[in-house]
């Protein structure tokens, strides 16, 4: 018998993880601190002199968002071009927001293998994936903001607002 406080199945701050790509091969922000996913449904009253003084709504549209906070790198790893990095840095989210096309893929989820230890400067260290199941949609950078004050470590903020349907992958 399972009880509630059997917290196996917990995820740990850590463990949660925004990629985003050019492409549907999605990689991870560098230094990121913090990521969120947040979905609203709008709603629209259908109350009428028959429902008497209860309300009653019925749904709207759905909308998501997602963000990460980072201590600020200014270049990813990997290669000059986008689809060629590991990660992705300041300079390369500038880049995808100054596009004729600011169009992000994103891949919302647990990593499938968290190292409590990092990756960063580890000898055989594996590249970070994340699991099933797992959230994919593709959305816009609306937000992208960098800021340091003095004696600080620079950070960046981005937010990506949803285009369409973000969608459940179950490995299955």
């Amino acid at each position: 018998m399972a009880f509630i406080r059997d917290n196996k199945n917990i995820v740990k701050g850590d463990e949660l993880w925004l990629f985003i790509g050019t492409s549907e091969s999605t990689k991870p922000i560098c230094f990121s601190t913090s990521h969120q996913l947040s979905r609203s449904l709008s709603t629209s009253s259908v109350s009428s002199k028959d429902h008497g003084n209860t309300s009653y709504v019925v749904p709207g549209e759905g909308s998501w968002t997602c963000s990460t906070e980072a201590l600020m790198s200014i270049k990813g790893n990997g290669g000059p071009e986008l689809e060629n990095k590991t990660s992705y840095a300041f300079e390369e989210l500038m880049d995808i927001y100054d596009s004729p096309d600011p169009l992000v893929y994103v891949t919302f989820g647990k990593l499938s293998k968290y190292n409590n230890g990092g990756i960063v400067d580890k000898e055989g260290a594996e590249e970070w994936t994340i699991g099933t199941p797992n959230w994919t949609g593709k959305g816009y950078i609306t937000s992208l903001q960098a800021s340091g004050g003095h004696g600080d470590t620079a950070t960046m903020s981005i937010e990506i607002t949803g285009l369409g349907t973000l969608t459940k992958n179950t490995g299955a």
